[in-house]
This record gives C-alpha cells, sequence and structure tokens, in this order.
C-alpha cells in the first residue's frame, strides 16, 4: 500500500539524516541501470537535491585494491544489525538520486531507512570527504560539515 504522497514527502522530509543507512533502488548514473543497495546518506543539510550517497557492498573482495585505500570504511559483522556479512562502504565515488525519485521510494515503501552510521565511521567519512580528490567539488561541498 503507497503512502499519501503529502504525508510521504513531509515524513522524508523530516525523518531523513545525514549519516542515515537507507536501502532501496539505486539507479547508476554510468549506464542507468537499477540494483537494491545500501547506502549512507552524506548531504549535511536535508531535505537537499539531489541527494548524496556512499554504496555499501559486501563483495569485500573486490575492494581489496590499492585503488581503494584510504576510500573505505569497512564494518565487520555485528557492527550493523542490517549487515550480515562483512561490508564496505566506499567513498571512491559518491552516487547521486533526486529528491523526488527518493521520496517516490518512500512513499512505495521501496526505500526504507535501516540504520545510522556509528559517530566513529562518520567521523572517517567526513576526514576522506574532506581529502578526496575523487569526489567533484559540487559533491564535496554538499557533504562536508562545516568546521
Amino acid at each position: 500500500m503507497e503512502v499519501p504522497a503529502s504525508l510521504a514527502v513531509a515524513t522524508f522530509d523530516k525523518i531523513l539524516q545525514r549519516g542515515d543507512i537507507i536501502h532501496f533502488k539505486c539507479t547508476f548514473e554510468d549506464d542507468g541501470t537499477t540494483k537494491n543497495k545500501f547506502a549512507v546518506v552524506l548531504n549535511v543539510t536535508l531535505p537537499d537535491d539531489p541527494i548524496l550517497f556512499a554504496l555499501a557492498s559486501t563483495a569485500t573482495a573486490a575492494h581489496e585494491s590499492p585503488l581503494y585505500a584510504g576510500v573505505l570504511i569497512r564494518v565487520p559483522v555485528g557492527t550493523y544489525t542490517c549487515f550480515s556479512k562483512p561490508t564496505v562502504f566506499s567513498f571512491r565515488k559518491i552516487h547521486k538520486e533526486t529528491l523526488d525519485e527518493m521520496r517516490s521510494q518512500f512513499a512505495r515503501k521501496e526505500l526504507t531507512r535501516v540504520g545510522k552510521l556509528l559517530q566513529v565511521h562518520l567521523d572517517q567519512a567526513n576526514k576522506m570527504i574532506e581529502n578526496s580528490v575523487l569526489i567533484e567539488g559540487w559533491r564535496r561541498n554538499r557533504c562536508r560539515v562545516p568546521t
């Protein structure tokens, strides 16, 4: 059953926060494919358009490459209830989705909040965002915590 649009927008805008771990249908910018994924919300100010996030992956062996040095948060099993396998959050690329699409998924119950990053992991994320040369300037600026 779908939530009425006006209620979904108000609820989504009120509850979504930086550091929330979400599960949703992710559309990949490079090829337009979609896949259900876990991600962490990175926008400092919400609601914001687009919503920026780092994806989670259980393919930890694929992230052993030197390409990922200094851009991963490694999460052992038991750290978050939503992950039953060792997981990584990759900050090598910051992904985006429109605010309208995220609101629509929330209204259709295709997007759920499943957790919140621990402060130690949020601190690591802040440092990676601040130091990254891979994240485009406008994306980094929207994810940068003011000092």
